[in-house]
């Protein structure tokens, strides 16, 4: 048993490790959560740089070995851009509601 949860936590940090999982708007500043296989989610830490596992009242599929300090680099090279567009996207979601606003108390 220990062997297929170690096969299945190697798993999961792979896909982490090569960015394939999908971006959730994040659940804070500090947190992102982040989904492999359409289902399964991990709430990653990701305030200050890090690239962490955040276990604590969130969601996450399994427990995942910690990511050494190289593997934190090739995991924010992947998540970063992919934050970075999404933060944009949100902005210009809130600036078009905003514009909306004020035209409403226009007229």
């Amino acid at each position: 048993m220990k062997k297929q949860i170690q096969s299945i936590q190697k798993y999961f940090k792979d896909k982490l490790l090569s960015g394939e999982y999908e971006v959730t708007v994040p659940t804070s500043e500090h947190i992102t959560e982040l989904i492999i296989d359409e289902e399964f989610k991990f709430s990653i830490w990701t305030s200050n740089g890090g690239f962490e596992q955040y276990i604590s009242s969130y969601d996450n599929f399994i427990k995942l070995p910690d990511f050494s300090k190289q593997e934190v680099v090739t995991a924010r090279t992947k998540l970063d851009p992919r934050l970075k567009q999404l933060q944009e996207e949100i902005k210009l979601k809130q600036i078009q509601e905003l514009e909306n606003k004020i035209q409403k108390l226009k007229s």
